[in-house]
């Protein structure tokens, strides 16, 4: 699910985007993607709601222990998992193990910690796997600010012909003229908000990165 609408990007630019405007709604809409995938980037993470599993499964080498650190985080809900009980180079045979204080693994949700304890899995390789979802079930606030702030910042590169201020309001030709040099004032309005947002709550543990 994108973190941002056209309809967010009309309200936040105040222009007429349309099927023929410059940008179009389509390019716009892919722009939007490519914001949100940069945002994924340097947050390392996913801020909607994704699922792990169906043909993709999360596959993990049983080592004897009763602990498995999922690679996403955070886990909304682990769907499925499953132990392959057969030795290497037999045909796999696929048992289900369940969730719960009763069954066989209990979840930590924020570490992606799946934790058995009972029914240990066995040693083997690739014989654990997984379909869970992870992410965000409603994105918050604020990537949806970073996702309206970057995608705001490709639609202003997009504009390179003086006609479509016709289509804007709120943008001076000398806005639009000196971007292109990188001297634009709102787009390092742009740039700088994002920063902030980034640095204040999107920031990976640990990391230090900058942008801009």
């Amino acid at each position: 699910m994108a973190y941002c609408t056209v309809e967010n990007m009309r309200a936040f630019l105040q222009m007429k985007l349309s099927g023929t405007s410059t940008p179009n709604e389509t390019e716009v809409t892919d722009m939007i993607v490519t914001a949100d995938g940069i945002i994924d980037r340097h947050t390392q993470r996913n801020w909607s709601e994704v699922t792990i599993g169906g043909t993709d499964y999360e596959y993990h080498d049983g080592d004897g222990t009763k602990i498995y650190l999922l690679k996403h985080t955070p886990v909304i809900s682990v769907d499925k998992v499953y132990e392959n009980t057969a030795c290497l180079g037999s045909a796999a045979v696929w048992v289900e193990r369940t969730e719960g204080y009763d069954k066989d693994f209990l979840l930590y949700e924020d570490i992606g910690k799946v934790y058995f304890h009972n029914n240990v899995p066995g040693v083997g390789f690739q014989n654990l796997r997984f379909q869970y979802k992870h992410g965000y079930v409603t994105t918050p606030g604020y990537i949806k600010r970073m996702s309206v702030l970057l995608t705001g910042i490709f639609v202003i590169q997009a504009i390179t012909n003086p006609e479509v201020l016709d289509n804007l309001r709120g943008y001076s030709l000398l806005d639009l003229k000196v971007f292109k040099y990188g001297q634009s004032p709102k787009i390092q309005a742009y740039w700088n908000e994002y920063n902030t947002l980034f640095k204040k709550f999107a920031k990976p543990k640990g990391a230090v990165i900058a942008i801009g």
